[in-house]
């Protein structure tokens, strides 16, 4: 019986250690990093054009009428922050550089603009201001984000 009895006890130390190897190896760990890459957008400035009310008389002030659109996939703020750059010696600026206005735009959206009496041709006008054109610029500023 003692032989049989050492059989089975080797049998059994041979069994137990055969499942802690398997319990060993179940329990190893592999870990993995995983570089994941993105790219910022670049804000576009609102587009558009405006014209101003023609045929002026001397000591009359043209409205500008114009669109401005939002070409960016966000909603965006648009800040009329001057007019400058006339052109002429015949016409001014009538209500003069400043803060002229902000509104919202929409993802992709086009709006009217209008500003009352932008310019104003010169009460003294001389015949040489008879069917001259200007120019007048219009700055906007945009901005994206909270």
């Amino acid at each position: 019986m003692r032989n049989g009895f050492k059989r089975a006890s080797v049998i059994g130390i041979a069994t137990v250690a055969l499942a802690g190897a398997g319990v060993a190896s179940a329990a190893w760990m592999a870990e993995s990093y995983l570089n994941a890459s993105g790219q910022t957008a670049t804000l576009a400035a609102a587009t558009g054009s405006a014209t101003i009310e023609s045929d002026l008389f001397p000591g009359e002030k043209g409205d500008l009428t114009g669109s401005l659109t939002n070409p960016n996939r966000v909603p965006v703020k648009v800040i009329i922050d001057g007019v400058s750059g006339i052109d002429s010696e015949c016409a001014s600026l009538a209500g003069g550089p400043g803060a002229l206005g902000d509104f919202e735009l929409g993802a992709h959206e086009t709006k009217t603009v209008q500003m009352l009496n932008v310019v104003k041709l010169a009460d003294d006008a001389p015949d040489t201001c008879q069917n001259v054109s200007f120019t007048v610029r219009l700055h906007t500023q945009t901005t994206a984000g909270n």
